[in-house]
């Protein structure tokens, strides 16, 4: 290659750069907030179970702090989740906006190595990472919102559950407020998410596998800047994601594009348990 071709090679390669570099700084800070929130509910949720167990032998007690415990912990986990929410909007602007400069600097690159024929593919790849990224991170919203609306009734039910269950014992009455809880996860999981949304958003997805090929495949908690301690299995939020794939383009479809691709973000761990 000349000069220039060099010259602007080499500059399309520092946006990509770029572009990455502020993926993944943005979904990092999401991550590092996220994490610590999350510690913070744990922490309180253990604290909460120890002084449970200290108590058990004298039932009102044991009745009353499971009680006052089990509003915290709905406290708590509301504010996580709400906490979730932000900082997933702050890595899904980061990575965006990191993805628009990565194919930017990709399609620099491929025009001055004399393979503009590659172009039209790095664009479509480019797009389909932040549609995919959008829809995996919109699922995971819907599941939040879901999960927040259900926290009072699930509080208010295994509170009264534990009081009476402190007085009475464990039989039939001290269990019936759970039916409330039992009942709303009917309405909410069954219903809504699985009757509704799912359908609707596994619909989005074939057409996004389509459209632009699965670009991006099951993201997982840290990579939508959810912390390292959500796990996939317990927790708020868990869903069938798993560890994804997410990344640059690397070598495009026609064979051209010499970028790197972009490093994922640490899996998400499964020790986090969501009361």
């Amino acid at each position: 290659m000349g000069f220039f071709a060099n010259l602007f090679s080499g500059i399309g390669e520092a946006i990509s750069k770029v572009g990455e570099a502020i993926a993944e700084v943005t979904t990092g800070i999401a991550n590092v907030v996220s994490t610590a929130v999350s510690a913070i509910d744990e922490g309180l949720s253990w604290v909460g179970d120890k002084i449970a167990e200290a108590t058990a032998d004298i039932p009102i007690i044991n009745g009353i702090t499971a009680a006052v415990a089990t509003v915290i912990d709905g406290v708590t986990d509301a504010a996580e989740i709400v906490t979730h929410h932000f900082m997933m909007n702050v890595a899904q602007v980061g990575q965006t906006v990191g993805e628009v400069l990565d194919t930017t600097g990709e399609v620099i690159e491929a025009v001055a190595e004399g393979h503009g024929e590659c172009v039209p593919e790095i664009i479509k790849e480019g797009v389909g990472e932040i549609v995919e990224t959008a829809e995996e991170h919109f699922t995971m919203h819907i599941q939040h919102d879901i999960e927040l609306l259900k926290i009072p009734v699930q509080v208010v039910s295994e509170a009264t559950s534990e009081l009476l269950t402190g007085i009475i014992g464990e039989n039939h009455i001290s269990q019936a407020p759970l039916l409330l809880d039992d009942a709303q996860s009917f309405v909410f999981d069954d219903v809504i998410h699985d009757g509704i949304f799912a359908p609707a958003i596994e619909g989005w997805e074939h057409l996004n596998n389509e459209v632009f090929g699965n670009t991006v495949d099951g993201l997982s908690h840290s990579e939508m800047g959810m912390g390292w301690l959500t796990g996939e299995h317990d927790g708020h939020g868990s869903g069938e994601h798993g560890s994804g794939e997410h990344g640059g383009h690397g070598e495009t479809a026609c064979g051209c594009g010499t970028t790197e691709p972009m490093p994922p973000m640490p899996a998400a761990d499964d020790e986090f348990m969501w009361v």
